[in-house]
């Protein structure tokens, strides 16, 4: 029984593991080709952040 649990639990990270390096690569690409990728930050283009960053930057 627990070499059954021993290899589901190196099944699982394994499946997980091979997920997320399927995501990434099909993900990954070229800005100029898709709207989004694997690199995008989606709150870049908060206001909110641009004027935390000025605000910051203009301290200094």
């Amino acid at each position: 029984m627990i070499k059954v649990k021993e290899n589901l639990t190196w099944l699982i990270l394994a499946v997980a593991i091979f997920s997320a390096v399927l995501i990434a690569v099909f993900d990954a690409g070229s800005s100029a080709s898709q709207g989004s990728g694997a690199g995008d930050i989606w709150w870049v283009d908060a206001e909110e952040v641009e004027q935390s960053y000025q605000n910051l930057t203009q301290n200094k």
